[in-house]
């Protein structure tokens, strides 16, 4: 999606991951970490990432 912009675009392009990360599925017991492969249990980010993205593009905004 972004892979053709410049870093002009790093504010959109943190503002769509936190949406992407709130609308993650919050009954899963892991998530398997990009790379290594590894298995990350127990975190519960679906609520930071909802309060952030407004936050987002409240600063994008302003």
């Amino acid at each position: 999606m972004y892979e053709d912009k410049a870093n002009v675009y790093y504010d959109w392009m943190t503002c769509d991951f936190f949406a992407f990360l709130a609308g993650q599925d919050a009954s899963r017991m892991y998530w398997t970490a990009p790379g290594s492969g590894s298995q990350v249990y127990g975190i519960c980010f679906q609520y930071e990432a909802r309060q952030a993205e407004p936050r987002t593009k409240e600063a994008i905004d302003s």
